[in-house]
């Protein structure tokens, strides 16, 4: 239930999953189709750092420009140092219990940019939640943002939206509908 000034028109062209999916909140969970998504949106490489290896496997190509840590901890670490001079880590969680640890040394050398994109500070920029969901919902209505949903679970199918979620058996956003 939400209060009708909270509401969003949706835009033309695009499904309510993907309205809802694109002002969601939480972040997506990834299942094991993830990898070959991601790479179909652009990416030069795409892996989980669960894969055994992972690490061996990005350092034997060229050195990543982007990094998108949720983990934080050792892994966002790793990554980190991963980087290409001039490479950006964007951080938006730290499920390892601790944030990615760098100092501005690390950032200086590298000639990194490092930003945090999730959290309360983050909310209270311009605008607020309300001036960020405007903006997504604009960008992914004109293509150049594309939300990633699973296929929606019926309401009556809660549990098993939550089952799939705790095993990690989806991609993108997890949608429930009537």
């Amino acid at each position: 239930m939400a209060q009708a000034q909270s509401l969003h028109d949706i835009p033309d062209g695009m499904t309510p999953d993907a309205a809802v999916a694109m002002i969601g909140t939480g972040v997506p969970r990834w299942g094991s189709s993830r990898w070959p998504r991601v790479a179909a949106l652009g990416a030069d490489v795409a892996l989980g750092y669960r894969e055994s290896g992972w690490i061996e496997r990005v350092a034997e190509g060229p050195r990543p420009t982007l990094v998108l840590d949720g983990v934080g901890g050792d892994v966002g670490r790793a990554a980190l140092e991963l980087l290409d001079v001039g490479g950006r880590l964007v951080m938006f969680g730290w499920s390892a219990r601790t944030p990615t640890a760098f100092t501005s040394s690390d950032v200086v050398a590298g000639g990194l940019t490092v930003s945090w994109v999730a959290g309360p500070r983050r909310l209270r920029t311009h605008g607020g939640l309300r001036g960020l969901e405007s903006r997504a919902l604009a960008e992914a209505a004109a293509g150049r943002l594309i939300p990633l949903v699973h296929l929606p679970f019926a309401l009556s199918d809660a549990a098993g939206a939550h089952r799939a979620l705790e095993s990690r058996a989806t991609t993108g956003k997890v949608v429930l509908v009537p």
